[in-house]
């Protein structure tokens, strides 16, 4: 009589044994171009390595949040106001890893756009789309837009510091300033489009729907389904 390990060892083995045999019978129906598409409709973040989930978080010091966009930085200066449509913030003489970029609960649009990347050696700017009034299922030309400065908030030094900005300059929307959100500091956008309501932070049209990335020659697309999807920038 075989003992309870012997018999728990069958069972997985029959277990395999099944999997293996559903596996064969699939790809004899289905053939390699089937099974490719099967492939091709798996979750993206499987090929990436790990995706936080819905609710996911970030440990990044910069980060870009939804849902209506906020852009918070831990610079004691806080996003340091340079024009009408446009802030800067610090590095903190070169603690923040500008060189890392993440991003959760995102869907890439294609399998070659990373979730995560580190030791950036390029310029790079990340372009952040609000939603269309009429349709919020539709990305509208209304965001923000951050980018890597190889100076520093002063142009006095070398050391990096990251530009935000609308993205059409302030035309039909806006930031709202200053949010605290712990021992950080961020700047909140507003799209001012006709039919947008407004003023309140859980308006439609300041929830994020598509972010474009783009690093020297390279650009890279996500889709935010929820518009609760996160962007950190530093590690």
């Amino acid at each position: 009589m075989p003992s309870s390990g012997e018999r728990s060892l069958s069972s997985v083995q029959a277990s395999l044994a099944g999997v293996i045999g559903g596996l064969v019978t699939i790809a004899g129906v289905l053939g390699v171009g089937g099974i490719l598409g099967l492939v091709h409709l798996l979750p993206t973040g499987i090929a990436f390595g790990p995706v936080k989930g819905g609710g996911g978080s970030t440990n990044s010091p910069i980060v870009v949040r939804g849902g209506s966009m906020t852009v918070r930085t831990p610079d004691p200066q806080g996003w340091q106001k340079k024009s009408s449509s446009s802030y800067c913030s610090d590095s903190n003489s070169g603690t923040i890893d500008t060189s890392h970029i993440e991003f959760v609960d995102v869907i890439p649009s294609s399998n070659d756009a990373p979730l995560s990347l580190s030791n950036i050696q390029e310029n790079w700017e990340i372009d952040v789309f609000g939603r269309t009034p009429a349709d919020a299922t539709q990305p509208s030309n209304n965001g923000i837009k951050l980018v890597l400065q190889p100076k520093d908030c002063n142009s006095v030094t070398s050391k990096n510091s990251v530009m935000l900005s609308l993205l059409d300059n302030g035309a039909s929307t806006a930031f709202y300033s200053p949010l605290q959100e712990g021992n950080t500091h961020a700047e909140g956008f507003q799209d001012n489009t006709g039919n947008c309501p407004q003023p309140t932070a859980e308006n439609l049209c300041n929830r994020i729907s598509q972010i474009k990335l783009i690093v020297g020659a390279a650009t890279y697309n996500y889709t935010c389904p929820n518009g609760e999807c996160i962007i950190g920038v530093g590690k």
